[in-house]
């Protein structure tokens, strides 16, 4: 029984932020390039990245992008099956579970947009910190759990 709510709550949580951040990049799109504030130092702004986060390995070819994305799908699937395990073993996924989320969704925008949808812009003065979205966000903290997991354990 305990390892159905386990499932039951992390199958919510997926679907949450997968949603979520469907939804938010569906409204990027409608902004198309606009540059919206919503408070100081933060704005909405449309942009479509073929890199990996924050742009790095920006793929300005065809090939070099499906072979990143190739690239990215095997290890969504290596993270899915240490996962799993880990899962079989009554362990804590919460932070696997918002890392392959956020990837698996931005595996679908370079599927379906042949880059990943981002608009989250943060700045301060002349700064401007890569522009990122909810999958991202999920990523980072599901990292972030992960490593903290790491190190309670060693």
């Amino acid at each position: 029984m305990k390892k159905i709510l386990s499932f039951l709550g992390y199958f919510f949580l997926s679907n949450i932020v997968f949603i979520f951040d469907r939804i938010t990049k569906n409204l990027a799109l409608i902004l198309n390039h606009s540059d919206v504030p919503i408070v100081p130092g933060v704005s909405l702004v449309y942009v479509k990245n073929r890199g990996i986060s924050w742009g790095m390995f920006y793929a300005h070819n065809a090939g070099s992008f499906v072979i990143m994305s190739l690239f990215v799908g095997i290890i969504i699937g290596i993270l899915g099956v240490y996962t799993y395990k880990r899962w079989l073993l009554n362990q804590s996924i919460l932070g696997e579970i918002l890392v392959l989320t956020g990837a698996i969704s931005n595996l679908l925008d370079r599927i379906v947009y042949a880059g990943i949808i981002d608009f989250i812009k943060l700045s301060y003065h002349d700064w401007d910190f890569p522009v990122f979205n909810i999958a991202d966000i999920a990523i980072v903290i599901g990292v972030a759990i992960m490593l903290i997991q790491f190190w309670r354990k060693a």
